[in-house]
Formats: C-alpha cells, structure tokens, sequence
C-alpha cells in the first residue's frame, strides 16, 4: 500500500494526531516559563497573544503569514522598534507555520507543490542573508511592510474577481517556459527572502504572487488557489525558521522579544494548523474578506499611528499604489485579448458555417432546406 495513503488514512482515523506539534510544544512550554519563573514576564505581553488568535489562524489559511498581525501589533500596541518587531515576528511563525506545514504535510500533501517549495526555499534564504547583511532604517522598514501588505491586498482583491474575465469559454493550450519561470521564481523567491529578513514577513505573498501572474500564465498546468496558499505556508515556514537561526546565532534576541514570543507560541501551534485545515473551497470566500478587511485596517492605523503628516511617505505609497493598479489594468487587459484570441482560434468549423446571413436565416437552416426541396424533386 502506498506509504501517503497511509498517513493520510492515520490522520483520518486519529484527528487528535493532527496536532502533536501542540502536544509537543506545550510541555515544553509550560517547563521553560516556569523554571525560568517568567509566567508575569511572559503574561505582561497578552495583547500579542490575544490578536495572535486571530493571527494564527491567517498564517494556516491564507497566503500571507502570522506576521501580518504580528509585526503591526507589535509596532503599534506594545511600542516596539521594527528590529524587535521582526524578531517576533520570524519567531512565531517558526513556530505557528511549521505547526501549519506539518499537518499539510500530513493530510494535504496533493496540495503542496515540492519542486517550487524547494527552489523558494534556496534562493529565498539567499534574500534573508542579504537582507541581513544591509543596515536599513525603522522607518524605511515600517514604510515598506505597510506598503506590502496594503497593495498586496489590491492585488489580491483584483486576482480574486478581475483575473479571469467572462468572455467565450475556449480550450487554451499553454506550452511551458522553464527558462523564464526559474528565472522569475529565483526572482521573486530572493525579494520574498530580503523582505522576510526585514519585516519577519513576504516570502508567502511573493510566492503567492508568482504563481498567480507568473505560473499561471505560462506554465501548462494551472496551480489553484488552495494549492498556492498551501505551498507559500510551508515556504514561509522554513524561511521563518532560516530567519531566526541567522538572527539567533548573529546577535540573538533580548528578553522582551523571548517573552512575547512565550507569550504567542502556545497560541500558534495550536491556531495555524486550525487555520490549514479550512483550506476548502467552501471557505475561500470567507477567508479572502476576512484578509481584505485586515489589509486595510492595518493601513488605517499603520498611517494614523507611525506614518502621521510625513508628506514624503505618503506621496510614495500613493505613487506605488498607482504603479500597481495601472499595472493590474494592463494585466486585466492582456488577459481579455489573449482570452478572445485563444477563442477565435478554437471555434469549430460548425460554428462558421452557422453564421447568421443578412435575411437573418441560419446558413445552416439554408442548406437543409435546398437538400430537402431536392430530394422532393
């Protein structure tokens, strides 16, 4: 029998087995907090462990990781630098996805996709070391987070229902390029990586990103939506844990990171995989509105709380924002020409010869009549 079939059929069988890395991480919990007698230490940060129910569930659900409620939070509420912001930031979601990536390992393994995880991973943990290397300031670090996930929500809302415009249903055969797709995902796994090593957060929706409009476009086979999401969690994953042994052996953490980190790992370990387990496609309008609304709130008071009147940032989110929607009006309109065109192609022989003539009769309804007024002759 098939080794997967297996495993599958065990976690089937045992759903209790789904969550041993929660089995696993909770003792080991409860030990460190209280021989270190930091239970008051570790609890002082329980506004980020709050919001991390919410966030964790995110991190297993959608293409964006659990830093998109972490890092803000911990800006904005508990008033840390973005250097500390980012160290929580990796350090829960080494925990929380890798929490999320085992159990689609183990019960959605047809949803992962090995070759592409793979090649992210590697040049996407280049991108982390250079991202490291580079001293790059708070506010060009906040700056640039903000503007990630608020057109990363533009362009999620308009894959979502501008994509794939309605125009004539057609068999459209896609060759495939490797040359360019392992160009582009080099690409974009390094950008995913250097954005990671800065804001705890990116790799995911880069990944994302490239399988909508790269992928999908010029491979043969298309990759789904539950698919995507499914692999960027297991990549963010690795990368997030990558991110955090760099970090831990080139300078390590304070105190004040190790603490809000015991304060949101017992509720991650447990919310990622929770959040996998809902990748249906009955729930996938549930989660794309419930990530638009968080996309926006976080821009909402990203802007108000740390942005404020600076002029100059302002202005170049705005420029960004127009880059992006212009680019996705090109794209919707690359997409209708390419789609009609696909079609002209592919309609049957039949379909001409039934055109409409100028009297308004079918050819077709024509030929039938003279081949019956014939046959009475």
């Amino acid at each position: 029998m098939d080794a997967k079939v297996v495993v599958e059929g065990y976690f089937k069988r045992y759903k209790l087995a789904r969550f041993t890395p929660a089995l696993v991480v909770w003792p080991m919990w409860i030990y460190t907090v209280s021989a270190n007698q930091a239970w008051s230490n570790v609890f002082d940060f329980w506004p980020i462990g709050l919001a991390m129910v919410l966030g964790s569930f995110i991190a297993g659900s959608t293409p964006l990781g659990g830093g998109v409620v972490a890092f803000p939070v911990a800006v904005m509420v508990l008033n840390f630098s973005s250097t500390q912001s980012r160290d929580v930031s990796v350090l829960v979601q080494s925990v929380g996805m890798s929490a999320a990536s085992f159990l689609l390992v183990a019960t959605k393994r047809h949803l992962l996709d090995v070759d592409l995880i793979l090649k992210s991973v590697v040049f996407g943990t280049l991108g982390v070391i250079v991202g490291l290397s580079l001293d790059v300031s708070q506010e060009i670090i906040n700056l640039l987070y903000t503007t990630l996930v608020f057109e990363f929500g533009i362009v999620y809302w308009y894959i979502n229902n501008f994509s794939t415009p309605t125009v004539q249903d057609c068999k459209e055969t896609k060759s495939n390029h490797p040359v360019p797709l392992n160009v582009l995902l080099t690409i974009f796994s390094f950008v995913g990586g250097f954005f990671t090593s800065n804001v705890g957060s990116g790799s995911d929706i880069f990944f994302y990103a490239f399988g909508i409009f790269v992928y999908n476009n010029w491979a043969s086979e298309r990759k789904d939506d539950n698919s995507l999401t499914a692999s960027s969690v297991v990549i963010m994953a690795t990368l997030a844990v990558v991110t955090s042994l760099l970090r831990a052996l080139n300078g390590g953490f304070d105190s004040e990171v190790l603490f809000a980190w015991g304060m949101m790992s017992f509720v991650v370990v447990l919310g990622a995989p929770i959040g996998s387990l809902v990748l249906k496609p009955s729930a996938t309008p549930y989660l794309r509105t419930l990530f638009y609304c968080l996309a926006v709130i976080q821009f909402l008071f990203f802007g108000v709380l740390k942005i404020r009147d600076d002029v100059i940032e302002w202005i170049a989110i705005a420029i960004t924002t127009v880059t992006v929607v212009s680019l996705l009006v090109a794209h919707f309109r690359l997409i209708v020409s390419r789609q009609r065109a696909e079609c002209r192609k592919s309609v049957p022989r039949i379909a001409i010869i039934n055109e409409i003539n100028e009297n308004g009769e079918s050819n077709i309804d024509l030929s039938m009549q003279k081949e019956t007024a014939l046959q009475q002759a």
